[in-house]
């Protein structure tokens, strides 16, 4: 399973999920079993998913390869699509086979979120969510639990919008480390349409750190890059203790691409090489 929430906040659809993989039927490889569940297809598109991984994936590489990766798409083919993978999930779970639901975040033509869950199409919502729902009620309250607000925002900021989003992080994060939902875990993973100087949909970078000591003294600390350029559905992830990173680009690997014994520049380096994207993070150019 998994958790994925998207909302509308004023003139912007802002994303998060979880990136653990607890469906067997998922392609896994090496030390990473974290996939993006949330897979930005052009900049005013992206497709979230959550349940029966291994169908989602080839969902969302057959819709890559029809769609293409121009600024241009037809929305109704898509959600026509998607409903038929979701229904032929929904009919194959008197076998015991997990079904798929997905959510719809576009740009264009305008602003919208779109849930497809329980047999049903559901257009223009202002929030929506699919995956857990012991999870998503445990979100909930977390979301409505006034200490659940960062005290940066709570007392400085003044501001709903970054109150609504700090919010949405933190009653996520919340979940995540609770043992109590075992389906959603490691990465917090989040998706705004409106990023800083650009123009489309893409990934937040965030940095981790639980100690910056050594791996042997306990230091675990781990960075989030996203490419410099909206539109492109790939995230990195650097680990410094550890020196290795991996990259999630379900576009050209459906399993994490792993770089091991680099270091955080030349990570980037060799991602920019092989693929072509240039990737970064809070502090660093």
């Amino acid at each position: 399973m998994t958790l994925v929430v998207a909302r509308s906040i004023s003139d912007e659809i802002r994303v998060i999920c979880d990136s653990k993989v607890t469906d067997p039927t998922t392609i896994r490889s090496g030390r990473m079993v974290d996939i993006l569940k949330v897979i930005i297809l052009q900049p005013k598109l992206c497709v979230c998913f959550a349940g029966n991984i291994g169908r989602a994936q080839m969902a969302m590489e057959n819709l890559a390869r029809t769609i293409g990766a121009d600024d241009g798409f037809d929305l109704e083919e898509i959600l026509d699509f998607l409903l038929m993978e979701h229904l032929e999930g929904e009919r194959r779970a008197g076998d015991g086979v997990e079904g798929t639901d997905f959510i719809v975040g576009t740009m264009g033509p305008k602003l919208s979120i779109y849930r497809i869950a329980a047999g049903v199409l559901e257009r223009d919502l202002p929030n929506a969510w699919i995956g857990d729902p012991a999870a998503f009620s445990a979100y909930q309250s977390n979301f409505h639990d006034p200490e659940t607000l960062c005290s940066k925002y709570r007392l400085h900021s003044g501001d709903p919008r970054l109150e609504m989003i700090s919010k949405m992080a933190d009653a996520f994060r919340a979940v995540i480390q609770d043992d109590a939902f075992p389906s959603v875990g490691n990465f917090l993973i989040s998706v705004t349409s409106k990023p800083a100087g650009g123009d489309g949909f893409t990934y937040l970078p965030s940095a981790i750190g639980d100690g910056f000591g050594t791996a042997a003294e306990g230091g675990f600390t781990y960075s989030i890059l996203t490419p410099k350029i909206s539109g492109i559905g790939a995230l990195g992830v650097y680990f410094n203790q550890g020196r290795f990173g991996t990259l999630m680009y379900p576009a050209r690997s459906l399993a994490p691409v792993v770089y091991a014994g680099v270091d955080f520049e030349e990570f980037v380096l060799k991602v920019k090489n092989d693929f072509g994207i240039e990737l970064w993070r809070f502090g660093f150019r």
